[in-house]
């Protein structure tokens, strides 16, 4: 699956003003009536089970400028980064994210080492237009090296 590119994004919840966090590669839309999204992570993680439990939480993909809250929600807390958030009774989320997901917790799935978590979205905030994303790839992070805006052509022999 490392051959996969995907976005990185942060979950974001809190409880008695307690900052939760987690960062994800694994978020998809599961439905647009009702809006549901999903998100995967290990059965081990504390700040997984601490998310499902809040009654409100943010999915905010992040933008290649945002390595650092990736890696300091993916438990990298040894630099000195103060993430920049924004609350609202308890619901937070990040201040320069390329949208903010606002989720209730809709349903969970054991799947083997991970639970597939679904949220209903209840709300959206974010920037006009967003930033490239941040990317993961190979085990690594990544940027796009460029946004095409002409229909790029599949290789003959490939379905379109």
């Amino acid at each position: 699956m490392g051959r996969f590119p995907t976005g990185v994004s942060v979950v974001l919840g809190s409880q008695n003003d307690e900052l939760i966090g987690l960062t994800i590669n694994s978020f998809t839309s599961v439905s647009l009536d009702p809006p549901l999204l999903l998100f995967c992570t290990r059965h081990k993680s504390r700040s997984a089970a601490r998310l499902t439990d809040c009654h409100a939480f943010t999915i905010n993909p992040l933008g290649e400028s945002q390595l650092a809250e990736s890696q300091y929600f993916a438990g990298s807390r040894a630099s000195s980064l103060t993430p920049a958030i924004e609350r609202n009774g308890d619901l937070v989320w990040l201040t320069h994210a390329n949208a903010s997901f606002v989720c209730e917790p809709e349903a969970s799935h054991p799947a083997a080492d991970h639970m597939i978590v679904v949220a209903r979205v209840t709300g959206l905030m974010g920037p006009e237009r967003s930033a490239p994303p941040l990317v993961y790839h190979e085990g690594a992070y990544a940027r796009l090296t460029a946004r095409h805006d002409e229909e790029i052509q599949a290789p003959a022999g490939c379905a379109q």
